[in-house]
């Protein structure tokens, strides 16, 4: 729920197909309501739900009995609900036009903390978040902090592109001022390294958001072939870091995703079986 929130307020943020059906078929909708359509957005339980083992399902469906009975009891006037009630509850902090919103499933309506101006948003956020984990004791782990960033990747893919494109117009530069350039025993070992990719595939996305900065293209108007080789030298080892920052991200990705599959494995019934040959063979009984 609070990743939701989050993601959909986020001005001209990339939803995918599936998000941004539901937003535009919910934006109308009351919070109320919306809440009640994401119960019925298999799309996002059918992900949820991929993440979790068959015990936490279970022990997830006996929450949602309960909440239900207690949600009657209230109407009832029978029992009052807090947010001790409510376990692994996430509160969601967004800045929109220039406001800080707290975005809480257990409240009826967003609630405004203020305008945050050119200052940093988070200003604002802290201390309702420092406030609310001051309710419990200070060695208890009851609560945690997640924040909702872009992908490094994207960033790192963009500026790698951007780094490409850059090299290729020194080269275009320096054919246009000496053709014979690639001959120079100093540069030619370096000049096969603008094709090298080093295993790293072209990302479409990213190229069509490739550019040279400004202070780039006032670098390649010179016609100094010294101060183009040298530019030229700085552009392959930005490349190389650009390029080790992205393997380190794929590789990060990648274990990221071997732990969520592992985390998806139900380890209950080998558990059980285990026990049970421990019981029929009587180690259980010789341990207790």
């Amino acid at each position: 729920m609070a990743l939701l929130n989050i993601v959909n307020n986020i001005p001209d943020a990339n939803l995918g197909e599936h998000l941004q059906a539901f937003k535009d078929i919910t934006k109308d909708l009351s919070p109320a309501l919306r809440g009640d359509q994401i119960s019925n957005f298999t799309f996002v339980r059918n992900v949820h739900n991929s993440f979790a083992r068959k015990i936490e399902m279970l022990t997830t469906d006996l929450d949602l009995q309960q909440d239900f009975a207690n949600s009657k009891n209230k109407r009832k006037g029978k029992i009052a609900y807090s947010y001790d009630d409510a376990p692994f509850h996430f509160i969601a902090f967004v800045p929109v036009n220039e406001q800080v919103w707290q975005l809480d499933g257990l409240n009826g309506q967003p609630y405004n903390l203020g305008a945050h101006g050119p200052q940093d948003w988070l200003n604002l956020a802290v201390p309702v978040i420092k406030s609310r984990m001051q309710v419990y004791d200070q060695e208890s782990i009851q609560f945690a902090l997640l924040a909702v960033t872009p992908d490094p990747t994207t960033k790192i893919e963009q500026a790698l592109e951007s780094t490409f494109l850059t090299i290729q117009r020194v080269h275009e530069r320096l054919d246009l001022l000496d053709d014979t350039w690639k001959q120079h025993p100093l540069q030619y070992s370096h000049y096969n390294e603008l094709d090298v990719r080093n295993g790293i595939e072209e990302n479409p996305e990213a190229k069509k958001h490739a550019k040279i900065s400004p202070a780039d293209v006032e670098r390649l108007s010179t016609d100094s072939t010294e101060d183009l080789f040298a530019f030229r030298k700085e552009l392959l080892v930005s490349q190389a870091d650009l390029v080790k920052q992205l393997k380190d991200e794929i590789a990060s990705h990648a274990t990221d995703e071997a732990q969520a599959e592992g985390r998806q494995y139900d380890y209950n019934p080998a558990i059980k079986t285990w026990m049970t040959m421990l019981a029929e063979n009587g180690t259980l009984q010789e341990l207790s």
